[in-house]
């Protein structure tokens, strides 16, 4: 992974798991932008306590594929990409960036994009 692009773990378990401070869902989705957004065919947008959640990629699936954004404490971002299987709805986590900070957050939420599709 390039430099300043966050953390990559191994880890598959789900980062809904952790507690983060409050964030603007509004803030994190202008920070990723719209262009990004519309390229990946970002949509249902969900803003959490902690972040943001939204669906990407194409609408007929049998995986409805999601990203999460989160702040953490230390005002850094938590990513992860995953998708909803049909029709037991698991959530299976497909990656994962730690640690993210804001200059290098739109290339992750790329490059998980980018990871989500391969599943």
């Amino acid at each position: 992974m390039t430099e300043g692009t966050g953390k990559m773990s191994s880890r598959r378990q789900s980062i809904g798991e952790e507690r983060y401070s409050d964030a603007d869902a509004d803030l994190i989705r202008r920070q990723i932008g719209g262009t990004l957004l519309a390229e990946i065919g970002a949509r249902n947008f969900v803003g959490m306590e902690d972040g943001l959640m939204f669906a990407f990629g194409p609408t007929r699936s049998s995986k409805v594929r999601k990203i999460i954004v989160k702040l953490n404490a230390a005002d850094l971002y938590v990513s992860e990409v995953g998708y909803l299987k049909r029709p037991e709805y698991s959530w299976d986590v497909v990656d994962q960036a730690f640690d993210v900070h804001v200059d290098a957050l739109r290339e992750t939420v790329r490059r998980l994009a980018a990871r989500g599709l391969d599943v």
